[in-house]
């Protein structure tokens, strides 16, 4: 939808309202997200003004978009982790830096400082702050003490970046953490949704066992966590011959399937969606699968270079679901076919493998 208002007689500013339906890229479990950009011809720049968490009018800019503006008009932090391939795992440190470097500036300026004098700050605290947001996992408890820990220690780095009350920022850090880790918290959102203050993996236990509020079939388990796709027991797809399974994905609709192996918990289900989610998504986008070469396809090993890529997209998302069990060493097995066949894979990142086991939140 777009809408503009025109005043050219009358010398007042021009606007454009743009209102568009978005999908979440790095979080396609999420619902659709309903955002709108707002454009003032004098300061050419587009202005987000609407989210899926609600309306917050030009907070960014301390509700006066005329006096406070993004010089550059945009996120230059987030535009390179969207387009450097491989760096979409630092979005949320990105998205912290371009926030805080902004609201740093527009916070110096009010102060009668220069813009860039509290962009640098603001930079350094948004980019440790996106940082510290991810970690987490696990009891609620435990992502409460996280939360409040990186409240206290942004708060207190911010406090002393501004020669304020070091003590004071640590405090209100510390509860502001803990606030927000709360209602950001998977335990909250399954108490709206009626099924207690639980987590995941406490819900979908409850679920499997029959003990939950509602009788939920393995269908209305997918729908509930927001995962893409269908239970379907009874493969027929003729390029994963096995009985039983995790998940596959339809090479020609993209649509995903899970088998009864995907339900053994909560977190392999989630893994098991992670990764073909990655198989649906190039598909849906228009791009081929990984094919073999030609003269090595029909030989029954179609599938396996595909497998391998997706595979690895898993390997480096774990810490979305620790403690699962998707058989990631099974890709040794496409790998050792291959390797006769005298074909190249991609494998797993050789060092550092304890970064990408680190419980995290997105």
């Amino acid at each position: 939808m777009l809408c503009k208002e025109v005043e050219n007689n009358t010398g007042m500013l021009l606007y454009y309202s743009l209102s568009v339906i978005q999908k979440p890229v790095f979080e396609p479990q999420k619902p659709v997200i309903y955002a709108s950009y707002t454009y003032t011809q004098n300061t050419v720049l587009y202005h987000a003004t609407a989210t899926q968490e609600g309306v917050y009018c030009y907070t960014y800019c301390y509700n006066n978009p005329l006096k406070f503006t993004d010089p550059d008009g945009e996120f230059i932090f987030t535009l390179a982790a969207l387009l450097i391939p491989g760096a979409q795992a630092l979005l949320p440190i990105a998205i912290g830096a371009d926030l805080g470097w902004m609201t740093g500036g527009m916070r110096a300026i009010k102060q009668g400082e220069t813009f860039w004098y509290g962009a640098w700050r603001g930079a350094i605290v948004g980019a440790i702050g996106g940082t510290l947001s991810m970690v987490g996992g696990g009891t609620f408890v435990a992502n409460l003490t996280w939360g409040a820990g990186q409240g206290a220690f942004t708060g207190g780095l911010d406090a002393a970046f501004w020669d304020n009350d070091v003590r004071k920022g640590v405090l209100f850090g510390a509860a502001s953490g803990a606030v927000l880790t709360t209602f950001t918290s998977e335990n909250f959102k399954n108490l709206v949704k009626g099924e207690g203050f639980y987590t995941n993996n406490n819900v979908f236990d409850r679920m499997m066992q029959g003990t939950s509020k509602g009788s939920y079939t393995c269908d209305e388990i997918l729908d509930y966590f927001s995962f893409e796709g269908v239970y379907n027991p009874n493969l027929t797809e003729k390029n994963y011959p096995a009985s039983d399974y995790w998940g596959a994905t339809n090479l020609e609709t993209g649509q995903i399937l899970y088998g009864n192996l995907a339900f053994e918990d909560y977190y392999t289900l989630k893994a098991t969606n992670v990764k073909e989610l990655y198989h649906s998504h190039k598909i849906l986008s228009g791009f081929s699968f990984e094919k073999l070469p030609n003269d090595l396809q029909g030989l029954g090993m179609d599938i396996y270079l595909e497998e391998i890529y997706g595979y690895t997209h898993a390997f480096k998302q774990q810490g979305l679901f620790p403690n699962h069990n998707l058989p990631m060493k099974g890709v040794e097995l496409y790998q050792s076919q291959l390797d006769v066949l005298g074909v190249s894979y991609p494998t797993y990142p050789s060092r550092f493998q304890w970064l990408y086991k680190i419980p995290r939140r997105w």
